[in-house]
């Protein structure tokens, strides 16, 4: 299941629409891949994550229109949306909306209650999408493999299951299980962290070689991180959080060159 070709990678747009339009009007046919590595929603330019579930309706359309060429991987703001879309009053539902609430994303809440009740079909529909977003991908280029996932890419729960996707985490999630804890770490991980960097083993994650190369969002204002890989050697992580919920204005994006940076008054195409 892996990818080959040219590709491009960002994160974390917080409910700022620019980036969807960059992807729309240059990206798709720029490259043959494009990864969005989670957290579409939340926060915005209200901060509360008004517009949210526009957006990812937007996204879903995107994927639809482009299968197979735009992939979007889910995050930890998006398992907090789907969790609070479940349709009974289940503990996860509960922790859903503790933690859209937490972040004070009251935008998103009433947005998710609003549909619900309005259209009961396209709730459905785009719960399901949501559900079956994959958290983990790989993508090969140029002698290249580069490992994709929302805040650590986990190579033991890919290795045992390449399509795990959101809708896992939530049906089979058993606290104290190895997916359980990988899955909180594939969404979750932030270097510096005690108890998310106690969710990762090395041996889980990738091997420690210059043609590996981890690609994630999650930490905003972090360039890179590296971690021990699987055989001790250092793998670095390079970081597509660009903040924007704080700093709407520009974007990280990666690419096959490395790490750039895009804003939304100008378009820098690809170098060949």
């Amino acid at each position: 299941s892996k990818e080959m070709g040219t590709f491009v990678v960002v994160s974390d747009f917080h409910d700022i629409e620019w980036p969807i339009k960059k992807i729309q009007d240059y990206y798709v046919s720029e490259y043959d891949k494009i990864y969005i590595l989670g957290d579409a929603i939340d926060r915005g330019i209200d901060g509360t994550g008004t517009g949210s579930i526009a957006m990812l309706c937007t996204i879903k359309a995107l994927c639809d229109k482009y299968p197979g060429k735009v992939v979007y991987l889910a995050g930890n703001h998006d398992d907090f949306l789907y969790k609070y879309m479940d349709d009974s009053d289940t503990p996860q539902k509960m922790s859903g909306k503790a933690n859209l609430l937490g972040n004070r994303q009251i935008g998103t809440v009433s947005e998710v209650d609003e549909l619900r009740r309005s259209d009961p079909f396209k709730f459905a529909d785009l719960r399901d999408w949501l559900g079956s977003r994959k958290l983990q991908a790989v993508h090969v280029h140029d002698g290249k493999t580069y490992y994709l996932a929302h805040a650590i890419f986990n190579k033991a729960a890919y290795d045992n299951r390449p399509d795990l996707c959101l809708r896992d985490n939530y049906l089979e999630y058993k606290k104290g299980t190895p997916l359980e804890r990988q899955m909180f770490s594939i969404l979750w991980y932030r270097p510096g962290e005690p108890d998310l960097e106690k969710s990762v083993i090395s041996s889980e994650l990738i091997a420690g070689d210059s043609n590996n190369i981890m690609v994630v969002g999650h930490t905003p204002n972090l360039g890179e991180y590296t971690v021990a890989g699987s055989n001790d050697e250092a793998v670095v992580a390079y970081v597509v959080d660009s903040g924007m919920g704080n700093n709407p204005v520009k974007m990280k994006k990666f690419t096959a060159n490395g790490m750039s940076e895009t804003k939304v008054s100008f378009h820098n195409p690809p170098e060949k």
